[in-house]
């Protein structure tokens, strides 16, 4: 008689700090979790794969709000890895991100506002075939994308903000000389150097 056996296990930690100094101008905080995953099969006639899954995010912003003037930050830093069957710890997720927003009060719901917006990723990226051999597309700000944008920001209320911009840029840059020489993310190779290219639309 075969034998039947799944096995899953998962394991949370989340946390949250958050802070106000005494002239109520500024308000900190961020939240922080871990989760471990693993999933084990025996005999399982529909099959299946066993797998292991580590994940982290990270979490901090900043918010400034002083009569006219408004200041709100957020940083956010993921990562996940796992491992399925016998291929080995693959990223799943890898997230470094910045976002600022800074406002001058219009009227009441509306603000002039400018953004920032930074992005990239911590590990390498690579992609895998059919055989499972790996390819490497991706590093550490290769790429990294910076958006700058010039608008207005609705806000109704503390919860909602709709933010309209008919100024951007947006610019690419690849640190890895391999990547930009070939073209990746949308690159003109003629534009590469050896600190790598940037572009912008």
């Amino acid at each position: 008689m075969k034998k039947l056996f799944i096995l899953t296990i998962a394991l949370m930690f989340f946390g949250k700090i958050s802070a106000q100094s005494d002239t109520t101008y500024w308000e900190k905080g961020g939240v922080f979790g871990i989760k471990f995953a693993q999933t084990s099969f025996t005999n399982w006639a529909q099959g299946g794969e066993n797998s292991i899954a580590l994940n982290s995010n990270f979490n901090l912003f900043a918010k400034y709000n002083k009569d006219k003037i408004s200041w709100e930050s957020e940083l956010f830093a993921d990562y996940g890895t796992i491992n399925q069957g016998t291929k080995g710890f693959r990223k799943a997720d890898d997230r470094f991100e910045l976002v600022s927003k800074f406002g001058y009060k219009a009227s009441k719901q509306w603000n002039y506002a400018a953004l920032f917006n930074f992005k990239t990723q911590f590990m390498d990226g690579f992609k895998y075939d059919d055989n499972d051999s790996a390819l490497f597309t991706s590093t550490f700000l290769a790429p990294a994308y910076l958006n700058l944008s010039i608008g207005m920001d609705y806000k109704p209320n503390k919860v909602i903000s709709v933010f309209i911009s008919p100024i951007t840029a947006k610019f690419t840059y690849v640190g890895d000389t391999a990547l930009a020489n070939a073209g990746a993310f949308g690159l003109d190779p003629a534009t590469v150097d050896a600190a790598g290219a940037r572009i912008s639309s």
